[in-house]
């Protein structure tokens, strides 16, 4: 029980189951400063990003912009002649709040795999970030930009 104490859960645990330390995490989310908020990016914003995403992980926001909205297949990154891309000083940093799936549970691994099985489709995610983080994000997102999303795995 010493393991478990000061942990919190990292998903719906039912009443009378048998505890595993697989089941808890080390820390909830902490917004240590009072300018952050917990954001959620909406969907049609995102591009891609990678599905092994998890609670803490540092993410960064690539911005894309599809030039000729018209046609379908400007969509596809093969036809690199309708896409531009920004530099790298564009990106925005951030920190992953929470990821939930379509039915609003957090996506977290399965217990003893790590990253390699989660336990849904992540349908939304959430940041940390400040009122100048949502504003840049917006802006772009009001000019037609949308973001991959690329990330850095929280390692301790």
């Amino acid at each position: 029980k010493e393991k478990i104490i000061g942990k919190y859960s990292a998903h719906y645990i039912p009443k009378n189951s048998q505890l595993a330390l697989a089941y808890f995490k080390d820390d909830a989310i902490d917004i240590k400063k009072e300018d952050q908020y917990i954001f959620a990016i909406p969907a049609d914003w995102i591009i891609t990003f990678p599905n092994s995403l998890r609670r803490g992980d540092t993410i960064y926001f690539y911005p894309v912009k599809i030039v000729d909205k018209n046609e379908q297949q400007n969509k596809s990154f093969n036809n690199l002649e309708n896409i531009k891309i920004t530099s790298q000083s564009d990106l925005l940093k951030s920190k992953v709040a929470y990821l939930k799936d379509s039915g609003n549970r957090e996506v977290v691994n399965t217990p003893g795999e790590d990253r390699y099985d989660g336990s849904a489709n992540i349908a939304s995610i959430e940041i940390i970030t400040n009122y100048e983080g949502v504003s840049y994000l917006q802006n772009l997102a009001d000019n037609n930009w949308k973001f991959i999303i690329l990330y850095k795995a929280n390692i301790n």
